[in-house]
């Protein structure tokens, strides 16, 4: 249960963020997968805003988000291209990069400058590998509980309090211990879309640190690290399921923190929640009293990703409530709805 609220931005020792635990208790009994991999929620999304005659363009890198007389007017990117808003620009990337590389120092107030500059990231990041079985895995433990292969999400190689202790002080440290726990699972295992037939998909995600203490993130980029990190990560699989090595592992591949910045736009530092999970950095205080509320202090402008509240964790609701301020700012008629949970949460005077 320690596990399960750390992986998700906690650290262990932070004092302040203990009613996070109970959202994380529901995440873990809630576990859910999209049949064919998480590319579908993607594709949905796509769908909905093609519907209401939205429009994507990819490959696109920003230079500058147009700001004349105080009001954001819209972006341009790097080869020239100008896309003027009609009413609001919303980034949902981090604060960092919104207002210090795009908007520009000098169009913003020097205090709030300071408060983008003091924004703390997390302290670790993810090492993820990738796996192509010539077979799906066998637990040792399922002989005795045959169900235990075929659950769903397995969190192995913390025996002991300590253990995961270990790991997370390990991680400050810019370390990364051999036997370091994770939590793993086999999609295919539940999802026939995810493998051939006989054979299995699998994923390991393991908490890292992005600055090693030898190398920094550059380390993760070296071929021989990234090799003994997956070594290391399926040893400690190995204890649990014996199957998954040598001839097993047909195919692997490691999306290691410093991947994450250069693939994402918005995971600087490797960060998948946009900035640590502090007392001073949530709730009304995410990302800082002038932006908690999607708005900020360029007119017209909008935030709507991880660093505004409630956070990350692909929930939505920073979209969704950024979405409602434009609306409620612009007099937009809204054609979505309340979800269910959040008027049942105001009728009980929670919101």
């Amino acid at each position: 249960m320690l596990y399960m609220a750390c992986h998700w931005g906690l650290d262990y020792s932070q004092s302040g963020v203990s009613y996070m635990v109970p959202i994380y208790l529901n995440r873990m009994a809630s576990y859910r997968g999209p049949a064919g991999g998480s590319p579908r929620v993607s594709e949905a999304l796509l769908k909905s805003i093609f519907e209401q005659q939205g429009q994507i363009r990819t490959n696109g890198r920003i230079a500058r988000i147009i700001v004349e007389n105080g009001t954001a007017r819209g972006v341009e990117l790097e080869d020239g291209t100008r896309y003027v808003a009609n009413k609001a620009v919303v980034s949902t990337i981090d604060t960092h990069q919104t207002f210090l590389k795009y908007v520009g120092e000098e169009k913003l107030d020097k205090e709030f400058v300071e408060m983008i500059r003091v924004w703390q990231w997390e302290k670790w990041s993810l090492a993820v590998q990738h796996l192509a079985l010539a077979e799906r895995p066998r637990f040792k433990a399922a002989a005795s509980q045959p169900d235990l292969d075929d659950a769903f999400i397995y969190v192995l190689g913390y025996e002991s309090l300590a253990d995961l202790k270990g790991h997370w002080d390990a991680m400050a440290r810019g370390e990364l211990p051999a036997g370091a726990g994770f939590h793993c699972c086999f999609p295919s295992v539940h999802d026939s879309f995810q493998a051939p037939a006989g054979r299995a998909s699998g994923l390991i995600s393991q908490m890292a640190p992005f600055q090693l203490a030898n190398g920094g993130s550059e380390r993760w980029l070296n071929r021989h690290h990234r090799e003994e990190t997956c070594e290391r990560q399926r040893a400690v699989l190995a204890r649990y399921a014996p199957n998954v090595s040598g001839e097993n592992v047909l195919w692997n591949y490691l999306s290691a923190p410093a991947d994450l910045e250069n693939k994402f736009a918005n995971m600087v530092h490797g960060s998948y929640k946009q900035g640590a999970y502090h007392p001073l950095q949530m709730g009304f205080l995410r990302p800082n009293q002038d932006c908690s509320q999607y708005r900020t202090p360029v007119k017209g402008l909008y935030l709507g990703g991880a660093s505004v509240a409630p956070g990350g964790m692909v929930i939505f609701g920073p979209g969704y409530n950024c979405a409602n301020a434009i609306a409620e700012d612009f007099q937009i008629p809204k054609w979505w709805k309340e979800p269910d949970y959040v008027t049942a949460a105001r009728d009980g005077g929670y919101v």
